[in-house]
């Protein structure tokens, strides 16, 4: 393969301030974890077919 497929996932830790959830969706990361404190948020595309 002469490119790199997408990240199957993506995990944030957020110190300062959160990134968008659509900056992933624009690198076609189906699968998005944020935690935040003591807070786990996990975002799934449904553009990427993924529910």
């Amino acid at each position: 393969m002469l490119v790199d497929p997408p990240f199957d996932l993506a995990l944030e830790v957020d110190v300062t301030f959160r990134t968008h959830p659509n900056i992933y969706e624009a690198l076609k990361v189906p699968e998005l974890w944020q935690f935040d404190k003591s807070k786990l948020q996990i975002n799934k595309s449904r553009k990427m077919g993924v529910i």
